[in-house]
């Protein structure tokens, strides 16, 4: 439902000269999903920042990440852990 009020908002801001293109079937699709795709292309990277800098500040308002890195886990392997329990 949000992909196509999405749609719907892009489709009104982007004028009818972009919805009722001239070209009809596939390149019309195609233009269609292109400019989608540039629409949602920054998506992930505010994603990113909104979810990713709250785990970051956390982590050193509470100074955990001192106690980090003098465990016996390397760095990679506690960043995968951390990045592991971002994506679950």
């Amino acid at each position: 439902m949000l992909f196509l009020g999405l749609a719907g908002m892009y489709a009104v801001a982007a004028g009818p000269e972009v919805v009722y293109a001239p070209a009809s079937g596939f390149p019309r699709q195609l233009k269609f999903f292109e400019d989608l795709n540039n629409l949602f292309s920054p998506l992930p990277a505010l994603i990113g920042a909104f979810v990713g800098a709250p785990l970051v500040a956390r982590e050193l308002e509470q100074r955990t990440v001192r106690y980090a890195w003098t465990q016996g886990v390397d760095r990679d392997r506690w960043l995968a852990a951390k990045v592991a329990y971002l994506g679950s």
